[in-house]
């Protein structure tokens, strides 16, 4: 049977003694290119990666995580430049700079994350295609879930998708605790 830990509620001893994985969107919340600090979720899960780090709590970093931050932190650049829109998106003026800052981001969130291997090649590509085809949960997410389960990592989340998936989360998003 899989756990929730609701966040909203304060951070357990016995969520800091499991291994963790950061979604992506939290990464976001507390280290993207707009974080909003006024923003609750930023409190909740900036609070969490401060007191797992003080815990010595294992955080892991996935590929599959860093891939789509770097994508959705340029796609949020994009979307809030005032500079016309080029076809691609590399040869925007600014893109140098984004990556620049998105690099430094990253090296603040893989400095204190252990990577792991997403272990792509082991993934069965049929059954998450599958899944994800169903449209409530992602390719992504599909592949997130997969691997937490595989490794035993509690997920660390705030997307709704993850409603109804059999793992361990933590999270104060009332949708996922409530399913």
């Amino acid at each position: 049977m899989s756990k929730r830990f609701d966040l909203s509620a304060g951070i357990s001893d016995e969520l800091l003694g499991n291994p963790l994985c950061f979604d992506t969107n939290v990464w976001l919340f507390i280290n993207g290119p707009f974080v909003d600090i006024r923003d609750r979720r930023y409190t909740i899960y900036s609070g969490l990666f401060s007191k797992a780090l003080k815990a010595g709590a294992d955080i892991y970093l996935p590929q599959v995580v860093v891939g789509e931050f770097v994508g959705v932190s340029i796609h949020y650049q994009l979307m809030h430049s005032k500079i016309p829109k080029p076809k691609k998106v590399h040869h925007h003026p600014e893109y140098v700079d984004w990556i620049k800052e998105i690099s430094d981001d990253l090296f603040h969130i893989s400095d204190a994350c252990k990577q792991v291997d997403d272990c792509f090649s082991k993934r069965d590509l049929d059954k998450c295609m599958a899944l994800s085809s169903g449209g409530g949960i992602d390719f992504n997410d599909v592949l997130l879930v997969s691997l937490c389960r595989e490794m035993g990592f509690t997920l660390v989340t705030d997307d709704g998708d993850y409603a109804g998936q059999d793992l361990d989360i933590a999270t104060s998003n009332k949708r996922i605790l409530n399913a």
